[in-house]
């Protein structure tokens, strides 16, 4: 991996006690392991210079760092992203954080009569290059909060939680094909169970598609419950 200021090949130079976003989601209050330190051998970068350090998989870490250069440093990075050259964390930062991209555009609610606020996002995909593959962007819409006190709750439509039970239903229906276990059909179960007892349109016309087209697999979801209870 190379560094994202002067396109350095990165060295290990020790190692330290780490935790990465990833293990600090997963496992909070886990043991935090040590792990490489890699840092940028050329000695006129400023990632050298004030001591910026990476992990193998190229998250950025600023514990030996000043809040003031840290900020400096941000400057610094290359398409304003700290990820190294051929790391996920580069192609992350594109995809999730868009650094040095366009993110949102917000507009006025007056388009929408005050109901709501539209906003357009934008996605990319990339490389580990942090090069952008594919590119292009969604309209998103925010409702008023508690109070009418401004527009900050996301808003989806009830079309597009149909697609989404439905696409859900339809990834466990799979699992379940593959391996007909007692955890999956327990799954198919809860979610038809679910469907019945919400009264929201777009679960009713979820709750509608089960009975017409999924009757089979719902059956037999039923039937292997029914011989692991007995």
């Amino acid at each position: 991996m190379k560094c994202p200021i002067c396109k350095t090949d990165l060295v290990i130079t020790g190692s330290e006690r780490l935790e990465t976003i990833c293990e600090h989601v997963s496992d909070p209050n886990g043991s935090v392991h040590k792990k490489d330190v890699f840092q940028c051998p050329n000695n006129n970068c400023k990632a050298n210079e004030y001591g910026a350090v990476w992990e193998e998989s190229g998250e950025f870490f600023t514990y030996n760092m000043s809040w003031d250069r840290d900020k400096e440093l941000e400057k610094c990075f290359i398409g304003e992203n700290n990820g190294p050259f051929g790391t996920i964390s580069r192609r992350l930062n594109v995809e999730i954080y868009k650094c040095g991209l366009k993110n949102k555009v917000y507009y006025s609610p007056i388009l929408t009569f005050w109901l709501l606020k539209p906003y357009k996002e934008y996605w990319y995909k990339a490389n580990k290059d942090g090069e952008i593959l594919k590119s292009g962007w969604k309209i998103k819409f925010l409702k008023k909060g508690h109070g009418n006190k401004g527009y900050y709750i996301g808003w989806i439509s009830g079309i597009h939680m149909f697609k989404y039970v439905l696409r859900e239903y339809k990834r466990k229906k799979e699992s379940f094909k593959k391996a007909e276990s007692e955890f999956l059909s327990k799954s198919i179960v809860k979610i038809v169970e679910k469907a019945k007892k919400d009264d929201r349109w777009w679960y009713k016309w979820f709750y509608y598609h089960l009975l017409i087209f999924e009757n089979n697999t719902i059956n037999q979801a039923k039937k292997i419950n029914h011989e692991k209870n007995s």
